[in-house]
C-alpha cells in the first residue's frame, strides 16, 4: 500500500537556509537558495513528504527516513553511521524496479542503494538519491517517477510526478507556484501555499483540501534566529528567519496550538545555530466558548544536542 504522508519540522522551517558562504567579514545566507525540502517536496517552508530519500551533500550522503530523522551513510554506502537499531539495513544495490502503468506500458527504474527492513521490504534509491520505489518480499512493487519542475517560479528540480503500483494504479502529482495537487481514481487532494510576507518567492503551506472538500488550515509566526559558523573571534554571525507552525485548524473548527522556545545547537565543528522547538501544545475547542484541553508541556532537560 502507498501512504501519502507529510511532516513539518520546526528546526528546518527557515525561510533562508543558514549557509557558510563567506562574504567579506561575515557569513550570510542566500535568499534565492532552495532548501532540501523545497528541492524534493515543494510543499512550503518546513514541510516535506513523508518519503525516504538520500541527500547528497558534497562527498557525503545522508539518509532521510520518512519520519524526518537523518543519518549519515557510511563510506561506500555500507550502512548508517551511529544508527542505534537493527531493524533496517542500508547497502549498495543493483536492483531494477519494474511494473506497468495504467496504459499497460512497461516502466522501470534502476537502483544504487537499498534500505531493507526485517520483513524483506526494500526501499530503493537511484544514484542521485531519489526514492524510486519499494518492493516487498512477495514482489509487490511501488514505482516512483520524477519530472523537472519549477520551484516557487524559479529553478527546476526533479519532483515526484507519478506513483505506480503492481496493479497498474497511478497517483499523479502536479505543481503550481501556489499549489500542489495529488490526483488518483478521479479524486484529488490539494495543498495550497501562500506567499510569506516580506519575501519574493518563499511560501508556507496554507491549506490542505481532501477528496471531500474538507479543509485543514495552518497558521505561522515569523521568528528570527542567528548563526555563527566559526565561533567567537571569527567572521561576524549571520541571521535567518523561521516560520514556526503555531496553529492547525480542522474542519470541525477545533484547533491545535503550538508554542515555541528558542534554543541553540552545533553548526559545524565550532559554530552555533539558533532554532525553535515546541515548548507546549494544546487543543482549542468551541464548547460554550473557547476551551483549552489536552495541554502538553515539553521538558528538554538533558536532551541530546544534535550537531547540524
Amino acid at each position: 500500500d502507498f501512504t501519502l504522508g507529510r511532516i513539518y519540522q520546526s528546526n528546518t522551517a527557515y525561510i533562508w537556509e543558514p549557509k557558510i558562504d563567506q562574504n567579506g567579514s561575515s557569513y550570510t545566507n542566500n535568499s534565492e537558495y532552495y532548501t532540501y525540502n523545497e528541492r524534493t517536496s515543494n510543499l512550503g517552508v518546513g514541510w516535506t513528504w513523508a518519503f525516504p530519500s538520500v541527500e547528497l551533500r558534497g562527498d557525503q550522503r545522508y539518509l532521510h527516513f520518512p519520519d524526518g530523522t537523518v543519518y549519515e551513510v557510511a563510506a561506500g554506502g555500507q550502512g548508517l553511521v551511529d544508527y542505534p537499531l537493527k531493524d533496517v539495513t542500508f547497502a549498495p544495490s543493483t536492483a531494477t524496479l519494474s511494473t506497468k502503468d495504467a496504459s499497460g506500458k512497461a516502466v522501470s527504474a534502476a537502483a544504487a542503494y537499498s534500505l531493507t527492513d526485517t520483513l524483506g521490504t526494500q526501499s530503493l534509491f537511484n544514484a542521485q538519491g531519489r526514492w524510486i520505489g519499494t518492493k516487498d518480499a512477495y514482489g509487490n512493487v511501488i514505482l516512483v517517477e520524477y519530472a523537472n519542475t519549477s520551484v516557487n517560479d524559479g529553478d527546476a528540480y526533479p519532483l515526484i510526478s507519478r506513483v505506480i503500483d503492481t496493479l497498474n494504479r497511478e497517483i499523479k502529482f502536479s505543481y503550481k507556484a501556489n499549489a500542489v495537487t495529488v490526483s488518483y481514481a478521479n479524486k484529488s487532494l490539494t495543498f495550497n501555499k501562500k506567499l510569506i510576507t516580506g519575501v519574493n518567492k518563499k511560501r508556507n503551506l496554507d491549506t490542505a483540501v481532501n477528496e471531500n472538500g474538507e479543509t485543514i488550515s495552518y497558521g505561522y509566526t515569523k521568528q528570527d534566529a542567528g548563526f555563527d559558523a566559526d565561533g567567537p573571534g571569527g567572521a561576524n554571525g549571520g541571521s535567518t528567519t523561521y516560520t514556526s507552525l503555531t496553529r492547525v485548524t480542522y474542519p470541525t473548527g477545533a484547533r491545535s496550538i503550538y508554542e515555541y522556545g528558542k534554543t541553540v545547537k552545533h553548526f559545524g565543528d565550532i559554530g552555533t545555530l539558533e532554532y525553535y522547538r515546541v515548548n507546549k501544545r494544546y487543543e482549542e475547542l468551541n464548547e460554550s466558548g473557547t476551551k483549552k484541553k489536552n495541554m502538553v508541556a515539553y521538558d528538554y532537560t538533558n536532551a541530546t544536542d544534535f550537531s547540524d
